[in-house]
């Protein structure tokens, strides 16, 4: 599993009284391990995907099912 952030907490601040959440623990990737997690459907985005309003995604995901 890729490095990342937990134990999430949350404070309201006092005079703005606006909700505030922050990470108090971090992990690290253990050796050997990518950096990130790889999909199972590949999907990417393109400029044309983009302009044309199209998700690859989602195309993706729904022609998996």
């Amino acid at each position: 599993m890729p490095a990342g952030y937990g134990e999430v907490l949350t404070i309201t601040l006092p005079n703005s009284k606006l909700v505030v959440r922050y990470t108090t623990k971090g992990s690290r990737a253990k050796e050997g391990e990518p950096p990130t997690l790889t999909p199972d459907i590949a999907a990417p985005l393109k400029l044309a995907d983009f302009l044309a309003g199209s998700d690859p995604a989602l195309d993706a995901a729904i022609r998996s099912r």
